[in-house]
């Protein structure tokens, strides 16, 4: 007999420990809730100010730091925001336990308002994933310049290469070579060209350009401008040795006509 008194006291003393746990964990959850869902709030507003500040850089490098910070801070938004909601979910889970089905509807109402501003998380991705597409853009239109840029100095050199040497070389050789330059300039132009209507989809247009978007464009027009001059100067230079092969092919073709010629005069003698 005693010792079912003592099994029972054991478990009404075990019932009424987890009752004390439950209610502690309730009242610990109805706090939680109150201050996650403060929380949350505040983080709602941060990162609508945080999409507001998502600004066009056209300076390349000032461009990828500033893409890596919005990318930094949409992370760090996104991570708080749902761990926060995750948060007064697990708070409500633990409420319901104990409070009556009017209390639920009302704190499933509230749980349903604050996952509607769970959008934000969106618009803020989405607003930094167009900087990525702007920054990967710029960043390819820098290297077709600078490409352009130091090829134009190997093009020069092989113009004046030509010029200096034209005196060792055959006419047919220069006109060979500058033929060759001549197809290597076309090509370039016409990455220029598509250089051209990049520019104007990637950089604003109008009268108050950025200056950070106008030094692109004045590099565009001065790479634009060398190339299309060294491509006048090359065809300049291939009529040139064009002629000369005309003259050079005559005077042999004089030279094979005249030689029987001088050959039967000489016997005639």
């Amino acid at each position: 007999m005693s010792r079912g008194v003592e099994e029972g006291w054991d478990d009404t003393k075990k019932k009424a420990q987890d009752r004390l746990k439950l209610l502690n964990e309730t009242k610990d959850a109805f706090i939680g809730y109150a201050e996650n869902n403060e929380t949350i709030a505040n983080e709602f507003d941060i990162a609508e100010e945080e999409i507001k500040k998502v600004k066009k850089h056209f300076n390349l490098e000032a461009a990828v730091a500033d893409l890596k910070k919005r990318q930094d801070l949409y992370n760090k938004s996104n991570d708080t925001i749902n761990g926060l909601f995750e948060s007064i979910n697990a708070n409500y889970n633990c409420m319901a336990i104990t409070i009556p089905e009017d209390k639920k509807k009302i704190l499933t109402k509230e749980i349903k308002a604050v996952e509607a501003k769970l959008e934000v998380n969106g618009r803020f991705k989405e607003t930094v994933a167009k900087i990525e597409v702007l920054v990967d853009s710029l960043t390819n239109f820098d290297k077709n310049l600078k490409t352009i840029d130091s090829w134009m100095q190997s093009a020069t050199a092989e113009l004046n290469d030509i010029k200096e040497a034209s005196g060792a070389m055959l006419p047919e050789d220069r006109v060979a070579r500058t033929m060759d330059l001549q197809e290597d300039i076309a090509a370039k132009i016409e990455i220029l060209k598509s250089d051209a209507a990049t520019e104007l989809e990637l950089l604003p247009q109008g009268d108050k350009v950025p200056a950070d978007a106008q030094a692109f464009k004045d590099e565009l027009a001065r790479i634009t401008k060398y190339v299309t001059d060294l491509a006048e100067k090359t065809r300049i230079e291939c009529d040139k040795y064009s002629n000369d092969v005309k003259f050079w092919a005559e005077y042999r073709t004089g030279i094979k006509e005249f030689t029987p010629w001088l050959v039967n005069a000489e016997k005639a003698t």
